[in-house]
């Protein structure tokens, strides 16, 4: 801020109120309680809708439930130690706090973890029908179904983001104005990027959606890992890959008119042992088909550590077993919780070789046997 603002004008902050309404004498007013700001910050997060295709909103119950993304029983009850699996609870803000807001993983119960409240229970049943109540076999059908998923789940946060930026510009209340000015400069990069986020993600939905509607999925890819053992950590979630897993530069993460290209990543429970599951649409491929390529080209000895990095790397919606994380080693625990705290940071660029091994041992998934649907991997 490089002058006095008037108390009518705008408020320096861009949240578009006037300056006597908004930042005018904060640093004197009482700061906002974390409780206060996390109650706010988890009703932002626990709205109730249906994401289904508008042409197939006739046929809404009205009934939201709370849907897992990643199934309960199957997966995360396999995985799970006394009813419950490790995660990320980006409400509990007290935690962040005592641990100089760097996330922490917490324990959380099967009945909450994965879910989201963003399907009508007849569009919930009706849509992913194939992949809860049939036999997986990896069919372009259920393989797309997973992707629409974690894209839906992406949406209702965005949007649930995009809501909770005014409750993240107040909480400065108390603070000097240095610290306010600092804090506002990381809101307005916050909102830079859900506001992109949104952008992205409803186009995306509109192909999805029109896919889905059409039940014409030639233009839906997959890259398949078989593991011979369950995973440690189930998950589902959509990431945009900047670089690939060498290092070189797939998209510019950093021009806001460019619309980046994601692909979805699962991994669950499958018979004895488990799979993850990449997809995208034919429109991503320029980006997704080479970030598939150099994966297949690593070493698959390891392919489970590689994949260890990179859902730490990118995931929010991610869950682990408690058995796992609690007999691993500190450093490792520490490594894999720093990936996913500068992941986190936007103020921080992204490595080049974030993907790259790191010298640790994290996981051993038994032998994997990989697939393609859709295209080439040579």
């Amino acid at each position: 801020m490089t002058r006095q603002v008037g108390r009518n004008e705008s408020c320096w902050c861009g949240s578009g109120k006037k300056y006597k309404r908004c930042h005018w004498n904060r640093e004197n007013q009482s700061p906002i309680p974390v409780w206060s700001a996390a109650d706010a910050f988890k009703a932002a997060h626990s709205q109730c809708l249906c994401l289904a295709p508008q042409n197939l909103a006739s046929a809404c119950s009205g009934k939201i439930v709370k849907a897992h993304t990643v199934p309960r029983s199957g997966s995360l009850k396999r995985i799970a130690k006394d009813g419950h699996v490790y995660g990320w609870s980006f409400s509990d803000l007290n935690k962040r706090a005592n641990h100089q807001g760097i996330p922490q993983p917490t324990r959380i119960g099967l009945n909450i973890a994965s879910t989201f409240m963003g399907f009508c229970d007849a569009h919930d049943n009706a849509i992913f029908k194939p992949v809860e109540n049939e036999k997986f076999v990896f069919s372009p059908e259920q393989c797309f179904l997973l992707g629409y998923r974690a894209l839906a789940y992406e949406k209702y946060m965005k949007d649930a983001q995009a809501n909770s930026i005014n409750i993240i510009r107040d909480v400065d209340k108390g603070w000097s104005l240095n610290h306010q000015i600092s804090h506002q400069n990381g809101v307005a990069l916050y909102t830079h990027g859900v506001t992109a986020g949104q952008r992205d993600i409803d186009e995306d939905k509109s192909f999805y959606d029109n896919v889905l509607t059409s039940e014409d999925y030639s233009s839906m890819r997959s890259y398949i890992v078989k593991f011979e053992k369950t995973p440690t950590i189930m998950c589902s979630g959509r990431l945009a890959p900047i670089y690939d897993f060498t290092g070189a530069l797939l998209q510019d993460g950093c021009d806001p008119n460019v619309k980046l290209r994601h692909l979805s990543l699962n991994s669950f429970a499958s018979g004895d042992g488990g799979a993850v599951v990449f997809t995208w649409l034919e429109d991503s491929d320029n980006v997704c088909v080479p970030f598939a390529r150099s994966l297949h080209a690593t070493d698959h000895a390891i392919l489970a550590d590689t994949l260890t990095r990179l859902m730490f790397e990118n995931l929010q919606n991610i869950y682990w077993s408690p058995t796992w994380w609690d007999n691993l080693p500190d450093e490792s625990k520490a490594a894999l919780i720093k990936r996913f705290a500068d992941a986190t940071d936007l103020t921080k660029p992204i490595d080049p070789q974030a993907l790259a091994p790191d010298g640790r041992s994290y996981n051993d998934w038994g032998n994997a046997e990989i697939q393609a649907l859709g295209f080439e991997l040579q």
